[in-house]
């Protein structure tokens, strides 16, 4: 997540991500169409795609029983913080489908939604940089 060289991925991505989706209404034909793009992020974030709640809990799972199969505490704090993070993109799921479902889909709302975003990111990068450290 930290390392990724491609700046469309990782954490980077999430930052790019955000950054671009205030110009969603620029690229779509009309309101029903950005609607549905926008309820698509729920979409990717809880039934299909890669990144999301889902993943973040599975990822909470795996730190739980590395913790004590590797006699590594911390990662049992790392993963109580990484259900919180799983929270988090829910809250974004949530947020994304609401405002596409009622067409609130004006600046203030796509900016809101953006820096959700930003926030998970910044959240990640330093779990991530914590998780990194604790290898050492």
């Amino acid at each position: 997540m930290l390392k990724i060289p491609l700046p469309f991925l990782g954490i980077k991505g999430i930052r790019m991500f955000a950054k671009k989706i205030v110009e969603w209404p620029s690229f779509a034909r009309d309101i029903e169409h950005l609607s549905h793009e926008v309820m698509k992020i729920n979409i990717l974030l809880e039934d299909q795609g890669t990144g999301g709640a889902g993943f973040r809990f599975m990822y909470a799972s795996f730190l739980q029983q590395g913790s004590v199969i590797l006699c590594k505490p911390e990662w049992n704090e790392l993963s109580k913080e990484m259900m919180e993070i799983g929270d988090g993109w829910r809250e974004i799921s949530l947020f994304a489908s609401r405002i596409g479902k009622n067409r609130e889909l004006g600046p203030d709302r796509l900016k809101e939604l953006g820096n959700m975003l930003i926030g998970r990111a910044e959240v990640e990068e330093r779990f991530f940089r914590r998780l990194k450290d604790s290898l050492n």
